[in-house]
C-alpha cells in the first residue's frame, strides 16, 4: 500500500518499458498520478482513493539522430 498521509502528493512512474498495474494494488491520498512510458500503460485504479488526477503518457519523440553529422572547424563537413 501507498499512503501520500495529509497534504497534496503526486506519485510519478517513468519507464521506458510497459507499465502494469493490475487489481489489489493500493493508494490512498495520492492526488495526482503521473505515468510516463515509452511502451503501454494499463492501469486498475478501482482501489485507489483520493485521486483527482491521473496522466498515462508517452515521452516527446525526439529525431533520431544517428548517423550524427560531423562539422569540421574549417567549415567543411566530415563524413562518418
Amino acid at each position: 500500500m501507498i499512503d501520500g498521509g495529509a497534504g497534496t502528493d503526486a506519485f510519478n512512474v517513468t519507464q521506458t518499458a510497459a507499465i502494469l498495474i493490475q487489481t489489489g494494488v493500493t493508494v490512498r491520498n495520492i492526488e495526482t498520478a503521473n505515468f510516463l512510458s515509452d511502451g503501454a500503460v494499463t492501469l486498475n485504479t478501482t482501489a485507489w482513493t483520493g485521486l483527482t488526477a491521473l496522466n498515462p503518457r508517452r515521452p516527446p519523440k525526439v529525431p533520431h539522430l544517428w548517423p550524427p553529422k560531423l562539422l569540421h572547424p574549417a567549415g567543411g563537413d566530415l563524413m562518418h
